[in-house]
């Protein structure tokens, strides 16, 4: 049985760096979700638009961290798996420890 916790009722803590980040990563930012880092306007404003294109006023390449805490309750035949839609590469830590990564566009990820 699969259980499930609705994760957009948190506040995330957040952080965008152009290097990779571990789990453990200062983090100084916070970001709702669902949402993306340009409709948040987390990105620097990009003045570098072009009228001829669709460019994102918010553009940002590089990383972002997202970090929250729940606690999950044992229930009896209860599996909680982490479903995380329209993503790129994504790693996941539960406790500090990595639960692996994901690199898909075109389906979701699965922890």
């Amino acid at each position: 049985m699969l259980c499930s916790i609705d994760l957009s009722k948190n506040l995330w803590a957040f952080g965008l760096s152009a290097e990779p980040m571990d789990g453990n990563a200062p983090l100084t930012d916070t970001i709702a979700l669902p949402s993306t880092v340009s409709q948040m306007r987390k990105s620097p404003y990009n003045t570098d638009t072009t009228p001829a294109n669709l460019t994102d006023p918010w553009f940002f390449e590089g990383y972002a961290l997202y970090r929250t805490e729940i606690e999950l309750t044992p229930e009896a035949g209860c599996t909680y798996v982490l479903h995380l839609e329209r993503t790129r590469t994504t790693c996941v830590w539960v406790n500090g420890v990595s639960c692996g990564t994901r690199n898909s566009l075109v389906g979701a990820h699965r922890y």
